[in-house]
């Protein structure tokens, strides 16, 4: 992960770019990115709970430096409206930097409404799907916590264009 981190923050040192534009749909541009995206473990975790064929639509990085604010509880579903048909989705989140309590790892909410905290080590991600309500808290650490949140559907999904990414390429890839 350490070779990821390097080529990631070079990527959001680049000059002239909008301020969201690092973080957004960067597996369009960035063949590191899209690397990652691909990565041989991450994909049969992905296939093992789509199937055989799936789809990249989708990829954020989330950024959290020392001393930045909580991100209340949410699910995907609601802040995706419209743009999936039907609303089919699996996320992973893949930890760039350590995500810690300390720094704001994402938590989830069980069936019995209990906080569940998931810390990663970096390389180490989660997955879970539309309807998980989640949220972080405050990166009350000295260090940065980011991660790359890959959004996979699948090809019979209707994907719609969004204000955000401005495009609607998407990558399928099949199980080997």
């Amino acid at each position: 992960m350490d070779d990821y981190r390097r080529a990631f923050d070079r990527l959001f040192a680049e000059p002239g770019r909008a301020p969201h534009a690092p973080y957004q749909a960067r597996h369009l541009d960035a063949p590191v990115v899209l690397d990652l995206c691909r990565h041989p473990l991450l994909l049969a975790r992905i296939h093992a709970r789509l199937g055989p064929a799936v789809v990249l639509w989708r990829t954020n990085f989330y950024r959290k430096d020392a001393g930045d604010g909580a991100l209340d509880w949410h699910r995907d579903r609601d802040h995706w409206g419209g743009l999936l048909d039907p609303m089919r989705a699996l996320s992973a989140w893949i930890a760039i930097d350590a995500a810690t309590r300390e720094s704001g790892c994402l938590e989830f909410r069980g069936s019995d409404h209990a906080t569940v905290p998931v810390e990663l080590a970096p390389g180490e991600c989660v997955l879970f799907d539309q309807d998980a309500w989640h949220r972080s808290r405050p990166n009350t650490s000295a260090a940065r916590r980011m991660g790359l949140a890959v959004r996979f559907t699948l090809p019979s999904v209707r994907i719609r264009a969004t204000r955000n990414q401005g495009r609607t390429e998407t990558l399928l890839l099949e199980q080997r």
